[in-house]
């Protein structure tokens, strides 16, 4: 793909066939490259001054949005309205970690996630015209935090306090509060969520490899050994025709990166 990051790449599907992908780069800035068919469009720098990999949301086929966390610890955004971008603008915070983001309500919402400097979450909402004061949830939490919506109205929020993984799930008017999905991570966790459900990635003891599926209105299932192991994060995905789960991991003794498929 060309460029040049020092951040891990993050990826979302736009519109059938196109695909975004985001990083950061050597000089701090974000770039995007869009895919379509297949085909690269080339890398597009955004400016920006970050820390960490950036946490790009699609709304819809017209509208997305990109959060970073700045030099400054603040939490930032930039705004895509069809080929335009807004330029960043400043939503205040203090971050300890990178955020995330999610979008329901057909796009029309979007809530971003940020841990603070003593493990509490706070989030700020886009109700599609102004963005909401922060909002506080119990604290807490280490590492990198994840959030899906798997039916575009409820939001699963993911994060890990040590060792014990956590959910915690709003229903469209609050928040369960976090709940302990058993075992013991030594990563933070990654999720992919379709309509047809969400699957959760880590890596737990001796490095290996487990997943933990639930579908759109139920429990999760508990974890299942992949096998193999890794020494670094972790990525899945979902195919949205398929259903299809593909996880992926890089092999720690020759540093290649390998797949697993229909897990």
């Amino acid at each position: 793909m060309g460029g040049a990051t020092v951040s891990a790449p993050v990826g979302i599907q736009r519109e059938h066939l196109k695909y975004e992908v985001y990083v950061r780069g050597t000089d701090g800035a974000t770039y995007r490259n869009v895919w379509i068919a297949g085909i690269s469009q080339g890398w597009q720098g955004l400016g920006g001054g970050a820390l960490g990999k950036p946490a790009p949301v699609t709304q819809n086929a017209a509208f997305a949005m990109v959060f970073i966390r700045g030099t400054d610890n603040q939490l930032y955004v930039n705004r895509l309205t069809i080929n335009t971008w807004s330029g960043w603008q400043a939503l205040g915070g203090t971050l300890a970690a990178d955020p995330t983001a999610v979008a329901t309500n057909s796009g029309n919402v979007v809530t971003v996630f940020a841990r603070g400097p003593g493990g509490e979450i706070n989030y700020r909402r886009w109700n599609g015209a102004t963005w909401g004061a922060w909002t506080a949830l119990a604290g807490g939490i280490s590492g990198d935090i994840a959030a899906a919506s798997p039916d575009g109205t409820r939001i699963h929020l993911f994060g890990r306090g040590g060792t014990t993984p956590y959910v915690n799930q709003f229903n469209g008017s609050s928040w369960s509060g976090f709940q302990s999905l058993g075992g013991m991570v030594l990563s933070d966790l990654v999720v992919a969520a379709t309509a047809n459900g969400m699957h959760i990635v880590v890596r737990g003891a001796e490095n290996r490899l487990y997943i933990n599926s639930a579908p759109p209105s139920g429990a999760f299932g508990g974890w299942r050994d992949l096998g193999g192991s890794t020494t670094l994060p972790a990525g899945v995905a979902v195919d949205d025709f398929t259903g299809t789960v593909h996880v992926f991991a890089v092999n720690p003794v020759d540093n290649i990166l390998r797949y697993r498929s229909g897990v």
